[in-house]
């Protein structure tokens, strides 16, 4: 595109009198004016000068966000490059579970855009399931099997305050 033509006398150095040019930005870079080519020199003929212009990585917001929706962390980083999160992201137990970060969703990629991750979690239930064995309604005992080990209690009582009773009702 033409910017500007002018007629100027031998031996003077032309000079642009317009806005100064602009690149519009694209998905990887931002660009800025940085001069012309060749340089402006004196005039011994005709001349065409190119608008010349830097470039940058475009920087996008990536989020990262716990379970619930809220934002951790918020950065700008560079398209094409991997971004990170510093730290391990928690979930508070509740009242039955307790919860291990897995990792994002989705998956962690270069930055080609504006991106949220959100942390994943797997739960592990903190009253696993119990059994118990009475191999005679007359035996007093009851077998309690919980995380892979035994307990022997009379029966009517509970363990450890985990509301298991012999009571089949």
């Amino acid at each position: 595109t033409v910017l500007q033509s002018t007629s100027v006398y031998a031996n003077n150095t032309p000079s642009y009198s317009g806005s100064t040019p602009t690149k519009a930005m694209d998905t990887q870079h931002t660009y800025s004016f940085s001069g012309w080519s060749p340089a402006l020199s004196a005039v011994t003929g005709n001349a065409d000068y190119t608008a010349v212009f830097s470039s940058s990585a475009r920087k996008y917001t990536i989020k990262w966000a716990n379970y619930d929706g809220s934002i951790l962390s918020s950065s700008a980083v560079a398209y094409g490059t991997t971004p990170s999160y510093s730290g391990t992201p928690q979930r508070e137990p509740g009242s039955h579970y307790d919860y291990t970060f897995t990792g994002w969703s989705p998956r962690i990629s270069k930055v080609t855009g504006n991106a949220t991750y959100t942390a994943q979690y797997s739960e592990t239930d903190l009253f696993p399931t119990l059994t118990y064995h009475a191999p005679d309604e007359a035996e007093k005992m009851v077998e309690i099997m919980y995380n892979d080990s035994s307990v022997m209690l009379t029966k009517g009582y509970t363990y450890a305050g985990a509301d298991i009773s012999t009571d089949p009702h």
